[in-house]
């Protein structure tokens, strides 16, 4: 989500948003474009396929969240 006003609700800011912001916005922009100009085949043939997004039963691997404590 893009900001065009300030995330904080700061009222003093207005629809000015603070350097941060500003480059966080900036952030979410290209990112957006990236997305936007990847296309499904570009994905599906990366050999990387990085970590799983399914349980694959032939392997036995499933998925994990790097962030989950277990």
């Amino acid at each position: 989500m893009r900001f065009h006003t300030c995330p904080l609700e700061l009222p003093n800011h207005g629809v000015s948003l603070c350097a941060l912001h500003k480059r966080m916005d900036d952030v979410l922009s290209c990112m957006e474009e990236a997305l936007r100009s990847t296309t499904l085949a570009e994905l599906l043939s990366n050999p990387n396929p990085g970590i799983l997004l399914r349980n694959d039963p032939e392997s036995g691997e499933t998925d994990s969240a790097p962030c989950a404590k277990g």
